[in-house]
């Protein structure tokens, strides 16, 4: 069987490599026999609150023909993990502030893959000065552009200012420029229109700019 991956998936599965994944939030299960089918993971323990989402998980991984090495646990972020008992973790899917939740709320000490569909100058607030960051880069896919960020526990890498909002471009993409450039016309009209000098919108347009001096783009 071969999966079918948007490049968000797609991406998401490059960059898994272990013994045991533990797949936060799992939903379709795309990510968890992904990593089965590719060998990128000897087993995979899929976690989500949602019975049905788990449903599909498994149905998924019969269906691949990997159920043999695929643990559903139906539970709340870490909560049905051992300490331990997986070496990397991906957590996608859902927003900063929820992600910032599950990782405080356990004491996973492993490594992970982190995926924020919003708030993700929350989660980057959250993982500077604690976590070492090894990648952060952005994927297009369809018409949104989403950031991928590796991380373990150590020494801790201190964002700036300006990349909290927007990340690092490392390893360096051509999504990085077409994203920063998107946001910075975006909110380029939110400040013209409401004719701000304050604000969110004020501050995030200010460290764009930072960033495409930086990066030297126009």
């Amino acid at each position: 069987m071969k999966l079918k991956a948007d490049a968000r998936i797609r991406a998401i599965l490059n960059e898994i490599r272990c013994d045991t994944l533990a797949d936060i939030g799992c939903d379709h299960g795309k990510v968890a026999v992904g990593a089965l089918l590719e060998n990128r993971a000897r087993k995979v323990i899929a976690v989500d609150i949602s019975k049905e989402s788990l449903k599909k998980c498994h149905s998924l991984g019969e269906k691949a023909g990997v159920s043999d090495r695929l643990e559903c646990r139906q539970g709340d972020g870490f909560a049905p993990i051992k300490d331990g008992e997986a070496d990397f973790a991906v957590i996608a899917g859902m927003g900063g502030r929820e992600i910032v939740k599950i990782i405080s709320n356990s004491n996973y000490t492993g490594g992970l893959l982190l995926v924020a569909h919003q708030d993700i100058e929350e989660l980057r607030k959250f993982l500077s000065g604690r976590y070492d960051i090894h990648k952060d880069f952005a994927v297009s896919c369809g018409d949104r552009f989403y950031s991928i960020i590796i991380a373990s526990p150590g020494e801790g890498y201190v964002y700036a200012d300006e990349e909290l909002y927007f990340g690092r471009d490392f390893p360096k993409t051509e999504a990085f420029a077409e994203m920063l450039k998107a946001e910075k016309e975006k909110l380029e009209r939110i400040v013209k229109i409401g004719c701000l000098t304050e604000g969110e919108a004020v501050t995030k347009l200010k460290e764009a700019n930072k960033l495409c001096q930086r990066y030297g783009i126009l």
